[in-house]
């Protein structure tokens, strides 16, 4: 069902972020080292694409402005264009890290540790929106289409819904009790699903916010990632055991586990997947420093 397809080195420390970038077959990588390397799926050679001081833990590629946000763990987001005869933008918007930033239409959002929103409109830089709106600090991020609302993960297991036309918060308690690293929107069963430091995988009615059935044990340890892949029936998780697991996204049946034993896999814990369509692989980034490309049979 799966095979190994390239392995990508160079990273001088653990890996946090991938990015798809404006040529569809190349991608965006950073980490620890402060590095943001800029890959080719057809080769496994990188290039420096930008060099910022501090661990880089977020990355979002803006195509329509074509430039990069990069969240910084002190706070700091870059602003790096494309164009290397525009020099990159650096903004100080929080005292801790930036641990996820999304786009949707015409802006973008960032979360940060210390529980603050940041609103960026993609055209006008100067005028970011700030909302403290946890003491415990935000996690991630989703835009629901369903909903037309903003959903926010706290470090508290926390659901934050903020609607963005009369500027309101509401909090959902969840059964999860601990950090929500990522939340996928199933659309077509109006479902929430999320992921996070308790390993599991949390099935939540997305209008109500209330569990649709038990929660899944599907890790031994944190979940760090989760995403569907399109035009299939996978969902995809990474965690914190060093594994990679596909999941049926209907029935939530375990399809296939990649690991280290069986299929080269990662040697410590994978903190990032991204879906490169233009290539159909699977890209997964992890703490030891490597970057893998998964083939899957569909």
């Amino acid at each position: 069902m799966v095979n190994l397809y390239k392995e990508f080195l160079g990273h001088h420390g653990s890996i946090y972020a991938l990015s798809r970038w404006s040529e569809q077959d190349q991608f965006l990588s950073a980490g620890g080292d402060g590095s943001i390397v800029r890959w080719s799926i057809d080769s496994t050679d990188g290039i420096v694409h930008a060099q910022v001081g501090g661990h880089i833990f977020s990355l979002c590629y803006i195509y329509k402005e074509k430039f990069l946000f990069a969240g910084i763990d002190n706070g700091s987001i870059y602003c790096i264009p494309d164009d290397k005869t525009l020099s990159p933008r650096n903004f100080v918007i929080s005292r801790k890290a930036i641990y996820n930033i999304e786009n949707f239409n015409e802006s973008t959002y960032l979360v940060s540790q210390d529980g603050i929103l940041t609103i960026i409109k993609s055209d006008r830089f100067e005028q970011l929106e700030f909302y403290k709106v946890s003491s415990s600090g935000l996690r991630s991020v989703l835009h629901s289409k369903l909903r037309n609302e903003l959903l926010l993960g706290t470090q508290q297991g926390d659901i934050i819904v903020f609607n963005q036309e009369n500027k309101s918060f509401n909090k959902f308690k969840t059964d999860l009790e601990k950090t929500i690293f990522k939340m996928y929107e199933n659309e077509k069963n109006s479902e929430l699903i999320i992921v996070g430091r308790d390993a599991r995988i949390h099935i939540l009615d997305l209008f109500t916010l209330q569990p649709k059935r038990e929660p899944i044990k599907a890790h031994w340890y944190t979940i760090n990632d989760l995403l569907f892949i399109s035009n299939t029936r996978f969902l995809v998780t990474a965690s914190r055991d060093k594994s990679i697991r596909i999941w049926e996204v209907e029935s939530f049946e375990l399809l296939y586990e990649i690991n280290f034993l069986k299929d080269k896999g990662h040697k410590a814990s994978v903190n990032k997947l991204l879906w490169l369509e233009s290539a159909n692989v699977l890209l997964s980034a992890s703490d030891d420093r490597s970057i893998k490309a998964w083939k899957i049979r569909t």
